[in-house]
């Protein structure tokens, strides 16, 4: 049976690093996707070879591409008020601030969803308006390491 999307959540740890275990929710998402998951290719084909062998290099896990409705963040996700910046790349002191983020696809564990956790930082966060539509910010997040999964 499918997981249904409504009830899903994207949160982020309120402290910059690993050490984050406290996470703010992210309200109003239109859409979440996980993208560019990959794993490198070696070629280990011998020239006296008359089909290429591989073998499987080094995992990226890619990156998490979020779209919200503007009421969703508040001025603190921008870059002022209490979260200073968190998900604007603008505001990072020293580079990329890496942080832990978890996503909830489908209602909540443990009836049928599951639950995708991980460390990253934000790479791009774009706002946008047009006519007759809601103010949306669109952000993506890179992933560092692996994931790690519960239902």
């Amino acid at each position: 049976m499918a997981i249904v999307a409504p009830g899903s959540t994207f949160s982020y740890a309120t402290v910059v690093g690993s050490g984050g275990s406290t996470f703010t929710t992210v309200g109003e998402i239109k859409s979440i996707s996980v993208d560019g998951i990959s794993i490198a290719e070696i070629d280990t084909s011998a020239l006296s070879a008359s089909v290429k062998s591989f073998i499987g290099g080094t995992k990226d896990s890619g990156t998490i591409s979020v779209t919200l409705f503007a009421p969703a963040y508040s001025a603190g996700l921008l870059g002022t008020g209490s979260n200073n910046g968190a998900l604007n790349p603008a505001t990072y002191a020293n580079g990329a601030d890496y942080r832990n983020f978890r996503i909830q696809f489908g209602p909540n564990t443990g009836t049928g969803g599951f639950q995708l956790a991980f460390s990253g930082y934000v790479t791009s966060f774009n706002v946008s308006a047009a006519v007759d539509g809601a103010v949306e910010a669109d952000l993506t997040v890179r992933v560092t390491g692996g994931f790690t999964s519960s239902t």
